[in-house]
């Protein structure tokens, strides 16, 4: 399980990263009123806090022991 999440989070950054680049490629200054770095910010909060998460629930279910306890 713990690897499925990490993958997740691996797709999440790969995400983030595709996104900036397609918008850096069509960014316009003169069409946009915020300035690029407040898309980067957003598109932060929207790909890289999920990864985040996803790769400290895949660290913690990681550490776990795998047997029943007793």
């Amino acid at each position: 399980m713990a690897k499925v999440l990490f993958v997740a989070a691996a797709i999440c950054v790969v995400a983030f990263a595709v996104t900036n680049g397609i918008s850096w490629h069509t960014y316009n200054t003169t069409l946009n009123s915020a300035p690029f770095s407040m898309f980067v910010l957003m598109r932060a909060i929207v790909w890289l806090v999920p990864a985040a998460i996803l790769l400290i629930i895949g660290l913690i279910l990681e550490r776990e022991p795998k047997g029943n306890p007793g």
